[in-house]
């Protein structure tokens, strides 16, 4: 009570209370004859007395107030905590709420992806089965044409046979020859259109024909054995001219009346010049030859056109595909989000529960 109003009061009280039992005593010593007195010493023993009870009232007191103050503060934590309980609460839903929201936007915008793939693998689907469909188709052509070609390989290897057959010597001796044995001119003759065109020695009219008139023993060795050499490089490299197609057309039309020649024939001719006669056989076979090409040549062209059509669907393909490639890994993106969305949004509503 150091310097309070309280302790002045008490200074103020035991005087005034010592004064009073002093006044009580002499009224009881009135009135009974009995004589109660009070001293100093009494008068300290009041005060050490109320001393005591004070420090004792008052340790009572401080206990009963920190006991409250702890409670009250205990109470302070515990709204603060609910405070702080209600303000995450509120957040948490809120970050839920916003975590649906956009698994639901998510949800409708993968939906949406979902349907252009689906519609970009519909079409490449239909790419894909045109690419199949136009390869079986080359496939088909590639083998038929391989084997129509393959029917042409005995008449080439027989033509090229010939050509091995042909000695220069001999050739050299039918260019001494003024007139040819029967037949044996024709083969030269028939040898001559087939290089009409190409042998620039050969005189031909305006549509590449040999005339009739120049189809002479004379013409046909100053055309054709003026230069041996020459002459057996033009038949070997033949068959390249026919692969790509330059080979005069006509030639193989006017060739065909000395083919329908029964005594056209190599063992006939081989009676008469072992020379003519490996000519005789490269023209039959070289002709043969010929004509499978020919028979091949729409085959071929029909290939041409087929690979490059396989190339177009090819080309349109891989866009197509492309396209599709680039909208799925940005779905997988987009899935992977989702996934990852939901798994927040699921989270977050366990933690508003709990």
């Amino acid at each position: 009570l150091d310097h309070t109003p309280q302790r002045r009061m008490v200074q103020n009280f035991m005087p005034h209370a010592f004064s009073s039992v002093t006044s009580l005593a002499r009224d009881y010593q009135a009135g009974t004859g009995r004589s109660v007195y009070t001293t100093p010493k009494s008068y300290l023993e009041m005060i050490a007395t109320f001393k005591h009870l004070l420090a004792e009232y008052k340790g009572k007191c401080d206990t009963s107030i920190h006991r409250l103050q702890n409670g009250v503060q205990r109470l302070q934590d515990a709204s603060d905590s609910v405070a702080d309980l209600e303000q995450n609460l509120r957040v948490m839903l809120q970050d839920a709420e916003d975590k649906r929201a956009l698994s639901t936007a998510m949800a409708e915008k993968l939906g949406a992806e979902k349907e252009i793939v689906e519609a970009e693998n519909a079409k490449a689907r239909v790419e894909a089965a045109k690419v199949e469909k136009i390869q079986a188709e080359i496939a088909e052509k590639q083998a038929e044409a391989e084997k129509d070609l393959a029917r042409a390989e005995p008449a080439l290897v027989a033509a090229m046979a010939a050509l091995d057959t042909l000695d220069k010597r001999d050739l050299g001796q039918c260019k001494t020859m003024s007139t040819p044995p029967s037949g044996v001119g024709e083969v030269f003759f028939a040898v001559m259109i087939l290089l009409a065109g190409i042998n620039q020695q050969i005189n031909t009219s305006k549509n590449g024909r040999v005339k009739d008139k120049d189809l002479t023993w004379d013409a046909a060795k100053r055309s054709l054995l003026g230069n041996i050499n020459a002459f057996i490089e033009e038949l070997v490299s033949y068959k390249q001219k026919i692969d790509n197609m330059t080979a005069p057309a006509i030639n193989f039309r006017e060739v065909r009346s000395y083919l329908q020649n029964p005594e056209f024939n190599v063992e006939v001719i081989e009676r008469k010049n072992s020379a003519a006669a490996g000519l005789c056989s490269w023209v039959v076979n070289i002709v043969a030859y010929y004509d499978i090409v020919q028979e091949v040549e729409p085959k071929r062209q029909a290939l041409r056109a087929a690979n490059e059509r396989l190339d177009q669907a090819n080309a349109e393909f891989k866009v197509v595909q492309d396209k599709v490639d680039a909208l799925q890994a940005k779905l997988d993106q987009l899935t992977a989000e989702f996934d990852q969305a939901q798994a927040d949004k699921q989270e977050a509503e366990e933690t508003a529960e709990r």
